[in-house]
């Protein structure tokens, strides 16, 4: 359907400019000579410029006023007082070209329709005569640049309202791709929570789990004994990591609000499992604590999940943890600080890329702010500081995903 709209937008102005010659022809074909007929010739120029008035403009005004020019230079090839009405072709051309050209050509064809319209109104002043003094021939020629004007202020009215038509469609093209983009960023974000979810739950329980059974395993000729409260940490953790990952999967498919997420109260169970996998972890508070958010208490939990997670994967042999929660200004300020016994300026690891841009960016959603760096002094102490705002933050930023 597009495709015959197209074939018969583009044919329309040929169809009319040989369908305009052939009826001027045969309405005039008892005044051509049959010896020398070269009066159909300004039918077929008009013809021609009608055809042309979209694809090749200022052909098409050149063809006009070469017509006009020889009209009015060879009185024969002028139109007869019966075929005046053939001018309209001119009418047409110049509202064809102001309505489709560009700006430039568009000008053009104004300044043309005045020169044009004094010609035409010149060459018929006598069949337009009003009078039988001077005035006939000027009131002719205003009567002709009037009307070729008027042609052209039409031709300027269709342009702008195509224009505006245009203008409209790509409005709405440029807000279908902006809803589009929403859409696509909204999903990506999306993905990028749940993967980091995925990552603060499973790095922490899988580290836990590993360190465990490592620890099992070196102890289990000299404490047998010990072997059966790994056990039991191992599965606590494994317990509790499917609980959270059941939590997260129910989230992504229906509304959050309901569910339960780690908050300030888990952490005094998160930092006794971590002493039991093998970190010598001291926490330290001051101060009284103040209302946090949702959001923000899942923030602060899985902040201390990722630092100790990350002590007690990149630290070699035993590994020093203290934790400090001040509470005793605007908001809480969060030290962990972890020790251990390798050097980590030799031997960076390797997770300062998701954990720690995840971390950077639960703070922030939180409305406060993190760092995370070595210790200039000691090059075996990595230092995250962190700190979360007691002011009402946005709710869309407090919002757990």
């Amino acid at each position: 359907m597009r495709h015959t709209l197209r074939i018969a937008k583009t044919a329309f102005l040929p169809v009319a400019g040989a369908t305009f010659t052939l009826l001027w022809i045969i309405g005039a074909a008892n005044t051509i000579s049959a010896a020398l007929p070269v009066e159909w010739i300004p039918y077929a120029a008009l013809g021609l410029a009608i055809a042309l008035g979209r694809l090749l403009p200022v052909s098409a005004l050149g063809l006009v006023v070469a017509t006009v020019l020889t009209q009015l230079l060879l009185p024969g090839w002028r139109f007869l007082e019966t075929n005046t009405a053939a001018y309209l072709g001119i009418v047409f051309v110049i509202g064809i070209v102001a309505a489709f050209a560009p700006k430039r050509i568009r000008m053009l064809a104004l300044a043309m329709s005045a020169l044009v319209g004094l010609a035409v109104g010149a060459i018929a002043s006598p069949r337009w005569q009003i009078a039988s003094d001077v005035s006939g021939p000027i009131a002719s020629m205003v009567l002709a640049t009037v009307v070729f004007v008027v042609a052209w202020a039409l031709g300027f009215a269709v342009h702008l309202f195509l224009e505006r038509d245009t203008g409209l469609h790509r409005a709405r093209l440029l807000e279908d791709e902006v809803v589009a983009a929403e859409l696509e960023l909204a999903i990506a974000i999306e993905r990028d929570r749940t993967a980091q979810d995925v990552h603060d739950i499973m790095a922490h329980s899988l580290s836990v789990i590993v360190a465990q059974a490592d620890g099992a395993l070196f102890l289990q000729d000299q404490r047998p004994e010990a072997t059966s409260e790994t056990l039991r940490t191992i599965a606590k953790s494994g317990r509790e990591s499917l609980g959270e990952l059941r939590v997260l999967l129910q989230s992504l498919s229906t509304s959050p609000e309901g569910h339960s997420y780690p908050s300030l109260t888990d952490v005094d169970d998160l930092v006794e499992r971590m002493r039991k996998s093998g970190l010598n972890v001291t926490d330290v508070t001051f101060g009284e604590a103040s209302p946090l958010t949702a959001g923000q208490q899942l923030a602060v939990y899985r902040i201390l999940q990722e630092s100790l997670t990350n002590a007690l994967k990149h630290g070699c042999g035993p590994t020093i943890v203290r934790i400090t929660r001040d509470w005793r200004g605007p908001g809480l300020a969060l030290s962990v600080v972890s020790t251990a016994s390798l050097d980590l300026a030799k031997s960076p690891p390797r997770h300062f890329s998701r954990g720690i841009t995840g971390m950077t960016e639960r703070a922030r959603l939180a409305g406060g702010w993190l760092a995370a760096e070595l210790d200039d002094e000691d090059p075996r102490r990595f230092i995250v500081t962190a700190f979360i705002p007691t002011m009402p933050v946005h709710e869309d930023a407090t919002t757990p995903r």
